[in-house]
């Protein structure tokens, strides 16, 4: 009975242990980024700024594609978390490109924020 009775609470230790850690992952999920906007273009390149987050991020990830050519997610680059501003270069002459970003902290990436649209310059 004591074997038994052992037994039992280092089960229900194990699912106390368990559930703490997946309600902790879950509460520790890094915040969506927010206000990325494209402020300028260029034939082969595009300026994009957002909003700061804290200093609880580790880095910035932006990616970009351009639909009508290719419909898989190109991850450009990853920015520091102090930077606001990034550029994208090696774009294509007079295309449309779509942009997203999100964040990478300890406890994971975040969600994406919302997609920005821009075409770069035909000259």
């Amino acid at each position: 009975d004591s074997i038994a009775m052992t037994a039992a609470i280092k089960r229900m230790m194990f699912s106390f242990v368990l559930v703490t850690c997946l309600v902790t992952l879950a509460s520790s999920k890094p915040i969506v980024p927010t206000g990325l906007e494209v402020v300028s273009t260029t034939s082969t390149t595009a300026v994009l700024s957002w909003d700061m987050l804290d200093s609880s991020i580790d880095e910035y990830v932006i990616e970009y594609r351009a639909p009508s050519k290719i419909a898989a997610w190109n991850r450009m680059y990853e920015l520091d978390y102090t930077l606001t501003t990034g550029i994208i270069i090696g774009l294509d002459m007079g295309t449309e490109y779509e942009f997203r970003i999100r964040v990478e902290t300890a406890g994971g990436y975040s969600a994406h924020g919302d997609v920005v649209v821009a075409k770069t310059n035909s000259w």
